[in-house]
């Protein structure tokens, strides 16, 4: 026969609830104060390398409430670090003793950190469980598949969450309480307050069954020691290391440069090459992930500074295109920088305000003069290169001369399709050719049209094009816009 036990009052303002207890549990509560209480640090498991944190005896009772209520026994890290449990221990399984009942749902739970007052900190394992399977007042053990981790230098919380519709579910001893230790822990509804089972009722002096088996042997979680550093080319750097000398298996690795991470996925080989790096010191290290959940602090750091040289120009060259007007080309250097664009000189006086994109560079109606140029290549890290090879190029024409090349026009300019070339001091145009601004030509148009005459460049795609003009006077190079 059981009987109903009232183990809420009116003192903490909570909802009452009843707790049912077997009668025969009333007889032992008038002599348990001689029983001594369980030396639960010495309760070692038969398996080998597990050690068992356990406060009660065995399956001596049950009790039960037709309600939801979380239950629990609760280790401090004085706790653990007396029965030798050191962080990177894993739970291999957890045995609830359990009396008899109907229940809507039961969860194992295992919980880390937090304070008696505000209950737990970070749950760390669920598991639903099927309780028809379990034995009545028996230790029913539930292996631990999963990789659950022990910090030692944070409590540790095991039991269950369970809603109760009939019955005694909740396996206990006969008692007394551990002293001073978390052995009969419960939370109604809000887990994070929890409270002594004997708070409510202090006849309820017992202990929860519950049996936690901590595999012994250390997850290992050693970082790398042996990362070592190479610059491959100018700017590339090539790290490489060893696999950590431990039992653990890899599952692999992250790496970091300047404290940001560069690889989102695992690497699973042991060398990383990290390319086309701008100028700058960097500093590396590696973080190793285990297969059984465990991150490895950072690997020793390796430093490498990274100077690029910034190349300049070497073939830079000059092309008369007409009495008074020059025309600079160039290849663009072989560099492992990009090149953001170029810097004209003429006579040590910088010429375009804003970067050139192009290897070419047109220079028209010149005054009669000395002149010498030289280009500056701008790269995108802000490097700026030495001067190219210098080219050097004299004007010398006639006040005739320099009307006639002055005559002929082109427009509209930019076009987007077809250009009329003007000529108004009425030059035979022999022969008209479009170039690129690579040199290639593109479009002969033979004329003999004195003062006018249309060229089609519709075909062509947008960008700059020269025009090429052949006169008895010379030749004249016109620059246009195609849209």
């Amino acid at each position: 026969m059981h009987k109903k036990i009232s183990i809420f009052s009116n003192v903490f303002k909570m909802k009452k609830i009843i707790l049912f207890i077997p009668k025969r549990i009333l007889f032992f509560i008038t002599i348990i104060v001689f029983y001594v209480s369980p030396l639960w640090s010495q309760i070692l498991d038969n398996k080998e390398n597990d050690i068992t944190l356990q406060y009660s005896r065995d399956v001596e009772e049950a009790i039960g409430i037709a309600s939801e209520l979380y239950i629990a026994c609760r280790w401090d890290a004085s706790d653990l670090l007396n029965m030798g449990i050191k962080t990177g221990m894993t739970i291999s399984s957890v045995s609830i003793g359990y009396g008899q009942g109907t229940c809507l749902f039961f969860t194992l739970k295992i919980w880390q950190g937090g304070s008696w007052g505000q209950g737990p900190a970070t749950e760390i394992f669920s598991k639903e469980i099927d309780v028809s399977l379990f034995e009545s007042f028996q230790w029913n053990e539930i292996i631990i598949n999963d990789i659950i981790t022990i910090d030692a230098s944070q409590m540790l919380w095991v039991g269950y969450h369970a809603n109760v519709i009939s019955g005694y579910p909740y396996g206990c001893d006969l008692g007394p309480i551990v002293k001073d230790k978390y052995s009969n822990c419960i939370a109604y509804s809000n887990i994070t307050e929890w409270y002594s089972l004997n708070i409510f009722n202090s006849d309820l002096i017992y202990n929860w069954c519950i049996r936690v088996s901590v595999n012994d042997s250390l997850v290992l979680c050693e970082p790398i020691n042996n990362l070592v550093s190479k610059k491959i080319e100018e700017n590339s750097i090539l790290l490489s290391w060893s696999e950590p000398d431990n039992d653990s298996i890899v599952s692999g690795y992250k790496i970091y440069r300047n404290n940001q991470l560069l690889t989102e996925e695992l690497v699973t080989t042991n060398s990383y090459l990290d390319e086309i790096l701008p100028d700058g010191e960097y500093e590396y290290y590696v973080i190793t992930f285990y297969e059984n959940g465990c991150i490895s602090d950072s690997s020793n750091h390796v430093k490498e500074v990274i100077e690029v040289e910034c190349e300049p120009i070497n073939n830079l060259t000059l092309e008369k295109c007409s009495a008074n007007c020059v025309l600079l080309a160039w290849s663009k250097q072989e560099s492992l920088l990009e090149v953001e664009g170029y810097s004209i000189f003429r006579n040590e006086e910088l010429q375009n305000t804003e970067l050139l994109n192009d290897t070419i560079y047109l220079d028209n109606n010149l005054p009669n003069g000395n002149y010498e140029y030289f280009v500056i290549t701008n790269y995108t890290n802000g490097c700026l290169s030495d001067s190219s090879n210098h080219v050097k190029e004299v004007i010398e024409i006639g006040i005739e001369d320099f009307s006639e090349i002055d005559g002929i026009k082109i427009y509209p300019n930019p076009t987007t399709g077809e250009v009329t070339i003007m000529n108004n001091e009425q030059l035979t145009m022999n022969n008209i050719e479009v170039f690129d601004i690579y040199g290639r030509k593109l479009t002969p148009h033979t004329t003999h049209l004195i003062p006018h005459t249309s060229l089609d460049i519709s075909h062509l795609q947008a960008g700059i094009y020269f025009v090429k003009i052949q006169t008895k006077k010379g030749i004249i190079t016109k620059k246009t816009i195609k849209l």
